[in-house]
């Protein structure tokens, strides 16, 4: 019984941290020789940190990681935003390009946001 417990605990708690993960409103704007990716990390908050990479696929094809990117990407980026950007130097990765479509994976590798038990306040401080 206690074992079915602490199984129903953990999924609810990898359940919850997948729902603060969450990317929305991918947005990609051309300028020059430049791509502008912009997006959002939904319930984030500035006491996280993510781990994001940001993917392209050319005509449908598989995904591949870009290189040559600035802005916010990376493994440290500060949760808590409205909006992420990122700026893509697409000649330095590619001779030319037609349809492009973007992936952008965050994942939490740190929570420091205070949560209250049993009237107490708490740090959490996990780092993942």
């Amino acid at each position: 019984m206690k074992r079915a417990l602490i199984l129903l605990i953990g999924v609810l708690l990898c359940f919850s941290a997948m729902y603060g993960q969450k990317v929305d409103g991918i947005k990609a704007e051309q300028s020059g020789d430049f791509i502008k990716i912009s997006y959002k990390i939904l319930n984030s908050t500035p006491d996280q940190a993510f781990k994001v990479r940001i993917l392209f696929s050319e005509n449908g094809g598989l995904n591949q990681e870009i290189k040559t990117i600035s802005g916010d990407v990376g493994d440290q980026v500060a949760g808590g935003k409205e909006e992420y950007w990122a700026l893509w130097d697409v000649l330095k990765d590619k001779e030319q390009v037609q349809s492009l479509e973007f992936v952008v994976r965050a994942e939490l590798v740190k929570d420091l946001s205070k949560t209250q038990v049993n009237g107490k306040v708490r740090q959490k401080g996990s780092v993942y």
